[in-house]
């Protein structure tokens, strides 16, 4: 169903956007410190911190919280405060652990370590999600820090209704579009016999084809795998930033009590399940049976790092098994609940969820269809949403010349040096709560004694608006 366009969104009403524009950037912080909110316990905050954090996610779609907790690896912490805020239907994305919750760190092997996010490398400015078909829009997101890397790590924030009215502000033609429904498309992932993916299309992103069957499609020379664009590391916004320690020297990153956040994508080793009844779970009728969530049983410690199987072939549009001996499919894939490594699952049914069926037996299914969409869209409630990612490499832009100024004009805004940014990384027992808003990674490095780890959980809610 198509939600009604607030009158501020919409092109021909530049009054309303006027108004709207003014109130917006009159509350919104000019420092990171405006957004901090202390909390006693991330489990369990009162009624006071809550509406603190609503309150700064109302004024910029983000809030950064910093909890007494420090390098407890407890995965309830972002769990529970989520919970507390309003965000409850988690993501349990791709490479995420079989609770849903992604543990960002550097994989030295497996299925993670050909994902850039994975690496210690730079990620441009993104939103999380963008390849997420339509209807499983990433709206909410929290990052919890266990520990911050030795060096680097540094991360940039931006309001996207702050890059919204930026672009708006220098040509209404270019909001126009990026918010067409076929401005961007991320092009299919292809699992190959051993379980690397791989970018579906050679024309996708200005590929050139192959010159024959033997020749893979090649776009800067090399094949496309599925994540790894985009690992350039960001331009430094100046350490004085949201009131910051200039560093040192240059191996030293520049400091803010308050710093922030993660680009969202990495992930090691996976964790121990911290309680059935966190993030809406309900508990096990018995000892053998493994507790439940969103219609997912979750299995506890099995191994692997596989996600969720389904519990009712039905739920969200399930085909049933056709014999007792044949697993569900869940969005294209069975999901192998603990039973072997990596996270990865098993290819079943190759038309589910717009999957395509391979032409013969030696070539692939895709693991994830091309996903075809809008920059800018409005979801419910009137609020605004962004999908966007910096990536030069396994992206397609709609080739018109609108589109392309449009684009062009969005990574100038993203890459200036303005007051809007924020600029900062996240501490042991902290971490951001927000809308999905931009950001990016810069590189980094650990040591032995120091590696780095957060959590990240995508919600397809947003944080709850405050009680006034």
């Amino acid at each position: 169903m198509k939600v009604p366009l607030p009158a501020h969104f919409d092109l021909a009403d530049a009054d309303a956007y006027a108004r709207w524009r003014e109130e917006k950037l009159a509350r919104h912080p000019r420092r990171l410190e405006e957004l901090m909110v202390e909390l006693r316990d991330p489990r369990r905050i009162t009624a006071v911190e809550r509406e603190a954090i609503l309150r700064a996610c109302a004024r910029a779609n983000m809030a950064v919280y910093a909890g007494a907790c420090g390098a407890d690896p407890d995965k309830d912490i972002p769990r529970r405060l989520a919970a507390a805020i309003g965000l409850r239907r988690l993501d349990a994305n791709y490479l995420a652990d079989d609770d849903g919750i992604t543990p960002l760190a550097v994989a030295q092997a497996g299925t993670r370590s050909g994902y850039i996010p994975y690496t210690n490398r730079g990620i441009r400015w993104h939103t999380d999600g963008y390849y997420n078909e339509f209807g499983r829009e990433i709206r909410g997101m929290v990052l919890h820090c266990v520990m911050s890397a030795s060096a680097g790590g540094e991360n940039r924030l931006l309001d996207h209704e702050i890059a919204y009215i930026l672009l708006r502000d220098r040509d209404p033609e270019f909001i126009a579009a990026l918010m067409a429904n076929d401005a961007m498309t991320i092009p299919a992932r292809i699992e190959d016999v051993g379980g690397a993916s791989r970018e579906q299309g050679p024309r996708a992103a200005g590929m050139r084809p192959p010159a024959s069957a033997a020749e893979p499609p090649t776009a800067r020379g090399s094949i496309i795998d599925a994540g790894k664009g985009g690992g350039g590391a960001s331009r430094e916004q100046g350490p004085r930033a949201a009131g910051m320690r200039p560093p040192a020297s240059a191996a030293e990153p520049p400091t803010a009590r308050g710093s922030i956040i993660d680009a969202g994508k990495g992930g090691g080793g996976a964790s121990r399940e911290q309680g059935p009844r966190a993030a809406g779970m309900r508990p096990p009728a018995s000892a053998a049976e493994p507790p439940t969530a969103r219609g997912s049983i979750i299995d506890a410690g099995k191994g692997g790092g596989g996600a969720s199987r389904e519990q009712g072939p039905r739920a969200a549009g399930m085909r049933p098994p056709a014999s007792a001996a044949e697993p569900p499919t869940a969005r294209g894939s069975i999901i192998d609940a603990g039973k072997g490594g990596g996270g990865a699952s098993r290819e079943h049914r190759p038309r589910a969820a717009g999957m395509r069926a391979p032409a013969n037996a030696a070539e692939p299914p895709t693991a994830r269809a091309a996903c075809t969409g809008p920059v800018f869209s409005v979801g419910p409630g009137g609020r605004l949403h962004m999908r966007y990612t910096a990536r030069t490499r396994s992206i397609a832009w709609k080739e018109d010349e609108r589109t392309r100024a449009a684009v062009a004009a969005l990574e100038e805004i993203l890459e200036a040096d303005s007051p809007w940014v924020f600029r900062g990384r996240l501490e042991p027992g902290m971490g951001l709560a927000c809308n999905n808003v931009l950001h990016d990674r810069a590189p980094f490095s650990d040591t032995p004694e120091r590696r780095r780890l957060l959590y990240r959980a995508r919600y397809f809610d947003r944080v709850a608006e405050p009680s006034c």
